[in-house]
């Protein structure tokens, strides 16, 4: 052995180094395993930026999140409530309104009837058809759109109207008298309201009207 020749490892640290490097291939160099993990995209640092980034989008649209629910909340609400009241007018609708129907029909036939009659009020009507007062005037109300002395009123101008057409020069006070107004004074405020004309002015359109027919 050539004693001038050397082969200790001790003495050549480059060439080991290089030895081992070309055996294992697949293991980095000291220093290189904090970039390698890095690349692969599993650092702690960068999960945690990325768990950060999504906590920070889901507080940038909770209160839209939150908005959006409370208003379909809202509109579900309303749709729920509508949906009862029409069940509820329905059924009122189908158990009630034959009923309603008839009870105001009879109540009208009455009051055509008796229209003439100074005594005739909410109050006789009730006790003759045997029914309550706030309950007919409510049947008067929803199927006629008035109260009960209303329509009483329209009855009694409407005749009224039919007796000017066959007798224009009818006094005031006999109209009064035949349709049921103790005072004349009451039945010509009462016409007055019900056409929309005074009773003069009314006389003199009828006059016009029958003499261009």
């Amino acid at each position: 052995m050539d004693p001038s020749r050397n082969d200790s490892p001790v003495d050549h640290p480059e060439s080991d180094t290089a030895e081992m490097a070309s055996r294992s291939p697949d293991i980095p160099p000291a220093g290189d395993f904090g970039a390698r993990a890095d690349d692969d995209g599993w650092s702690p640092a960068r999960l945690k930026r990325g768990i950060g980034s999504i906590w920070a989008g889901i507080k940038r649209r909770l209160p839209r999140v939150l908005l959006l629910l409370v208003s379909l909340g809202t509109i579900l609400g309303t749709l729920w409530f509508f949906r009862r009241r029409t069940e509820s007018k329905k059924f009122m609708t189908n158990t009630r309104l034959s009923i309603m129907d008839k009870e105001v029909r009879r109540a009208c036939r009455h009051i055509e009837k008796r229209h003439a009659d100074p005594e005739l009020t909410i109050e006789t009507i009730c006790s003759e058809l045997v029914t309550g007062e706030a309950f007919l005037n409510a049947l008067f109300e929803r199927e006629l759109g008035m109260s009960v002395g209303e329509f009483v009123d329209q009855v009694r101008i409407n005749r009224a109207r039919l007796i000017l057409d066959a007798k224009p020069d009818a006094d005031p006070s006999w109209m009064a008298s035949q349709t049921g107004f103790t005072e004349m004074e009451e039945f010509l405020k009462t016409f007055e309201r019900i056409t929309g004309t005074t009773y003069v002015d009314y006389l003199r359109a009828l006059d016009h009207t029958q003499k261009s027919a």
